[in-house]
C-alpha cells in the first residue's frame, strides 16, 4: 500500500484554527497463480487429485496474508479453529456412549488436517482421565486401546475431508456457529472454551498461525503452548513443522515475502 497527505493549517484571529487535510491511499493486490490439482512429494509430483483436469490454478490476491499486510497487532488477527476439538469431544462420546459434555479437555492443536495434533492430555470422561482410561480404566463399562486411540485421532483428523465427500461442500453453520461464540468471547474478554488461531512471534512455534490456547483480553487475544506430555508435544512439533512448510511455499509463490522482511511491511510482527 502506498500512502500520501496533504494538508494545510492557518490560525485565524482568537485562537481559531482551521486545518485541511488530504490522504490517498492506493491498495496494491499481490496476484499470484496456485496450483491445487497437483499431488506432491515434497518438491516431486505424484499425480493430479483430479484426473480429469491437469494444472488447476487459484489466483490469489492477498486474501491468504491479512496479517502481513494489513500491519494489525497479531492478538487482533484470529483464525476458526474450534471445530476439530468439537470433533474429538463427539467422537470420544460416541464411543464411550455419553452425552457429549461428559467429555471435558479434548482439544486440538496445530494446523486442521492430517497434521493436526489430536491431544490426550487433558481430555477426561466422565472425570477420568484419558491416559487413565488408557491404561485400562473402564468408563461407563468400555475400555479403550491404544489402537482405538489411534482410530479416533485419524478419525478426527480426516473430518473435514469427510463432510466435503459427503455433501460436496464445506459445511458453513458450524463454523458461524462458533465464530459468533468467538466474537461473544472477545466482547465480555472470556468465556471461549476451545482453542482459536493464534500468531505466535517468538518462541518454539513462530512465525505461523496455528490452533493453541488463548485468553481473550483488551489487547487482543494471547496465546499459549499447551501443556501435554511428550508424546502430544511431539506431535505439535510435528503439525508446526508442516506449517512452516506450507508458509515457506506461499513465500517461493511470491504471494508472501520472506519472514524476515515480515516486520518491513508490519511492525507488530
Amino acid at each position: 500500500m502506498d500512502e500520501w497527505t496533504l494538508g494545510y493549517g492557518r490560525q485565524l484571529p482568537g485562537g481559531v484554527a482551521v486545518n485541511v487535510g488530504f490522504t490517498r491511499r492506493q491498495y496494491k493486490d499481490i496476484p499470484a497463480l496456485v496450483e491445487t490439482n497437483g499431488i506432491y512429494d515434497g518438491v516431486v509430483f505424484k499425480g493430479y487429485a483430479n484426473v480429469d483436469f491437469n494444472q488447476i490454478y487459484l489466483i490469489t490476491n492477498d486474501r491468504w496474508t491479512t496479517l502481513v499486510y494489513s500491519g494489525l497487532k497479531p492478538g487482533f488477527v484470529s483464525t476458526l479453529a474450534a471445530l476439530d476439538s468439537t470433533r474429538l469431544q463427539t467422537r470420544l462420546a460416541q464411543f464411550f456412549g455419553v452425552p457429549q459434555e461428559e467429555v471435558t479437555g479434548s482439544y486440538t492443536y496445530g494446523g486442521h488436517g492430517e497434521t493436526m495434533a489430536v491431544f490426550k492430555s487433558g481430555v477426561a470422561v466422565q472425570g477420568v482421565k484419558l491416559t487413565e482410561i488408557l491404561a485400562g480404566e473402564p468408563v461407563n463399562g468400555k475400555r479403550m486401546s491404544a489402537e482405538e486411540w489411534q482410530a479416533v485421532q485419524e478419525h478426527v483428523r480426516t473430518g473435514g475431508a469427510r463432510i466435503i465427500k459427503l455433501r460436496g461442500r464445506s459445511s458453513f453453520q458450524s463454523p458461524a456457529h462458533q465464530s459468533v461464540e468467538m466474537l461473544r468471547g472477545r466482547i465480555r474478554q472470556g468465556g471461549y472454551p476451545w482453542p482459536c488461531g493464534v500468531y505466535f512471534k517468538e518462541g518454539p512455534y513462530a512465525h505461523v498461525m496455528m490452533a493453541a490456547d488463548v485468553a481473550f483480553t483488551d489487547q487482543g487475544l494471547v496465546g499459549s503452548i499447551p501443556q501435554a506430555d511428550s508424546d502430544d508435544l511431539a506431535a505439535l512439533d510435528r503439525s508446526y513443522a508442516h506449517l512452516c512448510k506450507l508458509r515457506d511455499e506461499v513465500i517461493a509463490a511470491g504471494i508472501l515475502p520472506p519472514v524476515e522482511r515480515w516486520p518491513e511491511l508490519n511492525p507488530h510482527l
